[in-house]
């Protein structure tokens, strides 16, 4: 068997060896490869009785083979420490229980490696690439990683190097692992939600939700988590939001457990990841059906839940909210029952109410999203059919603090035929927002994704560099957002930070498959260009830019979010990239320069 090709300087090989008809086994370290005469050269390391194993050459395909014939990184062969200390790479090393106080590791591939019970105190490892290396039990005493940040004395995988590129967010593999959400704190903590099948009752073939927590630079806290705790039939598209402090809130639908179709459930954590609470029910109408929640929270976690209820308004599909404080009490909004029509309380809950949003309720109402500002106002956006007088339209309505409407209901978007669908919307500390969304043949080819940006009163802003159509709407200022207008631009996802600069990224059609693009602007949104930007993954006229790194099959339905200073994280599903025919969500941070951490 011929595996000189799988070597590496410093190699560890278990071989075997038939002497005097019996049979040896022996560990030995590669010292010099000659390719062009199929020879490896070696030190022992295990005597027992290998021929020319203290130093001699063996030759392969002689008398000298690889155990069982067969090359496994792993197992036959282990990169060893000796290749890391010559200066070579050393991906996948079982590098366990050594001793490697002050080592210099810089810039070297240790993707996978195994560093557990080692000691590595003081050991520079900037710029390595540690892509799941394991860190269990080692002594990291002043270890340096690749962003600067100086780790404690770990154990158990306390302290371990931040997540380097686009990473692998799901840890259960079998079937599908879609639809993900994505929440920060001001800190940089963060958390991914998102749908999986068949994970909460194996055998069952359902979704559940799950969750995994990471700390500001992109490390791990703790494992994936099952969030609902009813567990029959349904529980799937998710929404989290949380507050300055890292205490989050997730949302979804479950079926069947309100007794009816789909209802609306919720659970409140801490900080540190512990349920706060048990999982509640949302909605207090359970006739019907009702779907498709979002939420938001505000600085301080009092918070707003947001979702579509079948028939409640009269009509077909409305826009129904509840508003809670940061104790998870449902609280009644001001006017309910008044100037806020659609309340409706329920003699279990007190006073407490649920109350419709939408004005207009002849048709669908669809689709909403929902975002609050850092005192508690908040703004919630939806598709309405026919409203505009074609197809679906975006709509919006603000409302106070208190829960009262601020005004009335506005159409958001200028351009009115065909579709306008899928909104988004985020709204930063100031009460400053953007909202998103597609639209069907506004440029000629089929869907696209624009834009429209708004102050704190609700007034439409138009950027300066705005002449008029096509590149804008010169009265309202609606832009468009993708640059690549061939083929289908969907499901837009927009987050802000506190000084107005905000992000769009979305899922763009390119040949075959969808791909995740992303376009950063100012707080005048103007464009803003990475340094560096060049074709194909970014375009350094406008500075749109492919987010993900693995391109085949099919990476779609993009969440975005922004910390404060404009540090921002995308996240997203990807087919067939991890498992063959399977989804898998993955995620890729940034920094606030829009580089890649």
């Amino acid at each position: 068997t011929n595996f000189l090709s799988d070597l590496q300087i410093g190699d560890e090989i278990k071989i075997s060896q038939t002497v005097a008809s019996v049979y040896h086994e022996d560990i030995v370290r590669v010292v010099s490869i000659a390719s062009h005469t199929s020879m490896i050269t070696t030190t022992v390391i295990n005597a027992n009785n290998l021929q020319g194993a203290g130093g001699a050459s063996l030759k392969t395909g002689a008398s000298y083979f690889l155990l069982e014939k067969k090359y496994y990184i792993n197992t036959e062969i282990n990169h060893g420490l000796s290749a890391l200390n010559s200066g070579l790479n050393c991906p996948s090393c079982d590098l366990s229980n050594e001793n490697l106080i002050s080592k210099d590791y810089s810039g070297k591939n240790l993707s996978y490696a195994n560093f557990s019970n080692s000691n590595l105190s003081n050991a520079n490892l900037n710029g390595a690439d540690l892509t799941g290396a394991n860190f269990t039990g080692a002594n990291l005493s002043g270890t340096t990683w690749s962003d600067g940040v100086v780790c404690q004395n770990g154990s158990v995988g306390v302290c371990l190097p931040s997540i380097i590129g686009e990473f692998h967010v799901n840890t259960y593999i079998t079937h599908n692992q879609k639809e993900s959400s994505i929440a920060m704190d001001n800190n940089g903590n963060f958390v991914i939600i998102w749908e999986s099948y068949a994970q909460d009752s194996p055998g069952i073939n359902d979704y559940g939700i799950y969750a995994q927590r990471y700390n500001s630079i992109g490390i791990p806290q703790g494992s994936e988590f099952k969030v609902n705790t009813y567990t029959r039939n349904y529980q799937s598209h998710p929404a989290v939001a949380m507050d300055n402090t890292g205490n989050f809130v997730v949302t979804w639908e479950s079926y069947t457990q309100d007794g009816h179709g789909f209802g609306i459930y919720a659970q409140r954590y801490k900080s540190n990841g512990a349920t706060n609470g048990a999982e509640f029910l949302v909605n207090t109408e359970v006739l019907d059906y009702q779907s498709h929640p979002a939420v938001a929270m505000d600085n301080t976690g009092n918070f707003i839940i947001v979702w579509q209820s079948y028939a409640q308004d009269g009509a077909a599909y409305g826009i129904y909210g509840k508003k809670y404080n940061s104790s998870g009490t449902a609280v009644t909004p001001t006017g309910c029952g008044t100037t806020i029509p659609g309340c409706n309380t329920d003699p279990t809950e007190g006073t407490f109410a649920e109350f419709l949003v939408n004005t207009y309720t002849t048709d669908f109402q669809v689709n909403p999203a929902v975002s609050m500002d850092g005192s508690g106002n908040f703004i919630v956006t939806w598709e309405s059919y026919s409203q505009d007088g074609d197809g679906y339209g975006i709509y919006a309505q603000k409302y106070n603090t208190n829960g009262s409407p601020s005004g009335s209901e506005f159409l958001v978007n200028t351009y009115t035929t065909n579709f306008q669908a899928s909104p988004t919307v985020d709204m930063n500390v100031n009460g400053d927002f953007v909202i998103s969304w597609q639209s069907k043949d506004q440029d000629g080819s089929d869907y696209e994704v624009y834009a429209q940006r708004y102050n704190s009163n609700g007034v439409g802003q138009i950027p300066s560099w705005c002449s008029g159509a096509p590149t804008c709407n010169a009265t309202t200022g609606e832009f468009p957002v993708n640059t690549f207008t061939g083929l289908a631009q969907k499901n837009p996802s927009v987050s802000m930070d506190n000084t107005g600069n905000f992000i769009i990224a979305w899922q763009s059609y390119q040949e075959s498959a969808y791909t995740i693009f992303a376009q950063r602007y100012n707080s005048s949104g103007d464009l803003i260009i990475p340094s560096p930007c060049a074709f194909p993954t970014c375009d350094p006229l406008t500075g749109e830019f492919i987010v993900n790194t693995t391109t085949t099959d099919s990476q779609a339905s993009p969440s975005i979010i922004m910390d404060s200073t404009g540090n921002f994280i995308v996240t997203w599903q990807s087919y067939d990239q991890y498992y063959e025919d399977r989804y898998g969500v993955y995620g890729k941070r940034y920094n606030s320069l829009g580089e890649e951490l």
